[in-house]
Order: structure tokens, then C-alpha cells, then sequence
């Protein structure tokens, strides 16, 4: 999980190259525990971050089924909807019909549970990826 953190902050300090090199050795499987679905989802950031579609595809398909969910550690951190992550990575494989969808989910389930931050974040992000193409 620390070198995902580690790739999205590089990321975000514009030092893609660098970050690219921590996941020159490809991606890890998260260990199947308690931090499992957490993992995944900085990790699906991460992956998306660095545009890698083809593990994007792979983390896409493994957090699919926790659609819906938060993603939270018990009085450790809360990573948010895993829609978001979701989202990230459907856009990263170019699939921007797929993340609106659940960039709207989240904005929706957010509302209904008075999660005002995540559900602004989800608009913004969706107005941003653009009218549907359905």
C-alpha cells in the first residue's frame, strides 16, 4: 500500500516518470486480509494514475463487485466509495460511459448518506468527463 501512496503523491508533485519506475516490476496482488479492499483501491489510483490499462482492467474487474460499498479501516482511514475507484479506472481503460456511472453513483449514495465531500468531488469529476455517449 505504501508504494501506491507513494505513486500518487509523485503523481501529484507532476513526477509521473519517477512514479512510473516504482511499478516498473508490475503490481503486486494486495494480500487477501482486512487492508485487502483498501489496498486495492489505492492501488487502482495508482494504477490509473499511471494510465497502466492493462492492470487497470485487472483491479477493475476485482472491485466491481464491492460497487456500492465505502471503503473504510475501522478508526484507521476511510479510502471512500469504491465507485470512485471504480471510476478512475474506467476512465484510465477509456471507458468514459462506465465512469460516469459511477461517478453518479457515488454522487447519488453519497447524498442519500450526507457525505457532502465525496458527492461534490463525484460532480465535479462528472461533469468533467462530459455528456454520456448512450
Amino acid at each position: 500500500m505504501g508504494r501506491a501512496a507513494r505513486i500518487l503523491q509523485l503523481c501529484a508533485q507532476g513526477r509521473a516518470a519517477e512514479a512510473g519506475d516504482l511499478a516498473r516490476d508490475g503490481w503486486r496482488t494486495p494480500p487477501e486480509d482486512w487492508s485487502w479492499l483498501n489496498a486495492s483501491c489505492l492501488q487502482a489510483a495508482a494504477q490509473a494514475a499511471l494510465g497502466h490499462v492493462s492492470a487497470c482492467r485487472l483491479t477493475y474487474s476485482a472491485l466491481l463487485p464491492y460497487s456500492g460499498r465505502v471503503s473504510a479501516w475501522s478508526g484507521v482511514m476511510c479510502t471512500g466509495p469504491v465507485d470512485w475507484y471504480l471510476a478512475l479506472l474506467a476512465g484510465a481503460m477509456g471507458d468514459a460511459d462506465a465512469a460516469r456511472r459511477h461517478l453518479a453513483l457515488v454522487a447519488r449514495l453519497s447524498d442519500e448518506n450526507g457525505l457532502t465531500w465525496w458527492r461534490d468531488r463525484a460532480v465535479v469529476k462528472r461533469d468533467q468527463e462530459g455528456p454520456s455517449q448512450a
